[in-house]
């Protein structure tokens, strides 16, 4: 059996435990849903099967959702080669080399000594155990749910012959001040058993025909003289008076961000040079009114570890409480002395009638305006190098992936662990060493790998 095909048969393996564990955790999700809605059905003289039902349907749900999660970018033959690679250390790397297509036969002899079964049968072992022994914790709550079902019944029985007691007979009148950037009225609500304000909203409660009344937002006192405000949490805002009481439901209602749609640029853009201008346009709207937006632009410019940016604004307009409106521009790009490799990132900014604030400001997405360089196998060849030194902050990662490195004999690269992980760059490393570079430990500083063939 070639090497290839052994870590074909390991990709089936973790792809059969992959799935295992997905229907493990499926099943004892749908389990400790069936033990929540079985006496939740009792209690509402709801026919079980609806509850066997969610629960057969919560179980599938989940075990997609945890197969997809587990599977990740999938178990391809370069990603399950790096992952025996990390956890065999004896293969040194030599395994991500030996499956691809022109690997020398010399590599492909030594990786056959290697037996890596092992390792995939204690994964294995390690990604079941845990949702099995969650099968049977769930398992056991279900059959418990069952048995106390009537309980269930009969304390939902209690609490709804206490709720039928003659208290809330009070009469409130709730007043509700919306917050004055909305310009909107207030309203006045007669023993409402729910009311719906914007969040920042006062409410204002009074009862009729009495002036003793003690005022609860669920279990927090609150002065009745004074108006209450609407935060983001819903909350039960108890009324009493005496002997009497009523429970009023606020739920708040938020006050969405500005909804921007970019339309011009329509797409990101390479230009071979920075000239000409680009038509900027947007359409803005917000469910209480726009008070200005604006189109944004960040220029970021240089390479390595030397970057700079500039930004700016065009086309500010204000719209003075509108719901819907739009803002247009336009983007000269001689103005913004631009060099080849330079990025302008445009979007458009909208704020509502609220302070400047964070939940006040809505954005469109990002449109990019590239300048081209010059072609990386292009300057290699015309300059020939024998002797590269890269230290390109996380780029060297791409950068070996394409540069052609025929007439290069010495390397000295930087990595970057914080950026890249450690797959990632043991690919890059092993991608030179099939290339016939050598690492030279002797002169290894930290993070610094030199190289030579």
């Amino acid at each position: 059996m070639t090497v290839l095909q052994r870590v074909a048969d390991t990709a089936r393996a973790l792809l059969l435990i992959a799935l295992g564990r997905s229907m493990l955790f499926g099943t004892a999700t749908g389990l400790l849903v069936a033990a929540v809605a079985w006496p939740v059905a009792s209690a509402l003289a709801i026919n079980h099967v609806v509850a066997l039902s969610l629960a057969i349907v919560s179980a599938v749900v989940a075990t997609a959702w945890f197969y997809r999660r587990i599977r990740g970018p999938g178990f391809t033959i370069p990603v399950v080669s790096l992952w025996i690679e990390e956890r065999v250390p004896s293969l040194h790397y030599g395994l991500v080399t030996a499956v691809e297509e022109g690997a020398p036969p010399s590599l492909e002899r030594v990786v056959a000594g290697v037996d890596w079964t092992g390792v995939t049968r204690a994964a294995g072992r390690k990604a079941l155990v845990a949702p099995a022994f969650g099968v049977l914790v769930a398992g056991a709550l279900f059959a418990v749910s069952i048995a106390f079902a009537p309980a269930v019944l009969r304390l939902a029985d209690r609490v709804a012959s206490d709720r039928r007691a003659p208290a809330g007979t009070l009469d409130v009148t709730v007043q509700v001040v919306p917050p004055a950037y909305t310009r909107r009225r207030a309203e006045s609500f007669r023993n409402p058993p729910l009311i719906r304000a914007l969040v920042g909203s006062e409410l204002r409660v009074s009862v009729s025909g009495s002036d003793s009344v003690v005022l609860h937002a669920g279990e927090t006192p609150v002065a009745a003289e004074r108006p209450w405000r609407v935060g983001s949490q819903a909350v039960a805002l108890r009324v009493r008076s005496g002997a009497n009481s009523r429970i009023i439901a606020v739920d708040p209602v938020p006050d969405t961000t500005p909804a921007v749609l970019l339309r011009d640029p329509a797409r990101d853009t390479v230009l071979a040079t920075p000239d000409g201008s680009f038509a900027l346009g947007a359409d803005v709207r917000d469910d209480l009114g726009i008070g200005r937006a604006a189109f944004e632009y960040i220029v970021s410019s240089g390479s390595g570890e030397s970057f700079t940016f500039a930004t700016g604004s065009i086309g500010a307009t204000r719209f003075g409480g509108a719901s819907t409106g739009a803002i247009s521009g336009r983007l000269t790009l001689s103005a913004l002395n631009l060099k080849p490799g330079d990025f302008v990132h445009v979007r458009a900014v909208a704020f509502d009638l609220r302070d400047d604030t964070a939940s006040a400001r809505g954005a469109s997405e990002t449109r990019t305006i590239r300048v081209a360089q010059a072609d990386l196998n292009a300057e290699l060849y015309r300059v020939r190098p024998t002797f590269l030194i890269v230290d390109i902050e996380g780029g060297e990662v791409e950068f070996f992936e394409t540069a052609d490195l025929a007439g290069v004999r010495k390397i000295c690269v930087e990595t970057h662990p914080a950026i890249h992980s450690s797959a990632t760059l043991s690919k890059l490393l092993g991608g030179l060493i099939a290339q016939g570079f050598a690492l030279d430990f002797s002169l290894m500083r930290k993070h610094v790998l030199y190289l030579s063939r």
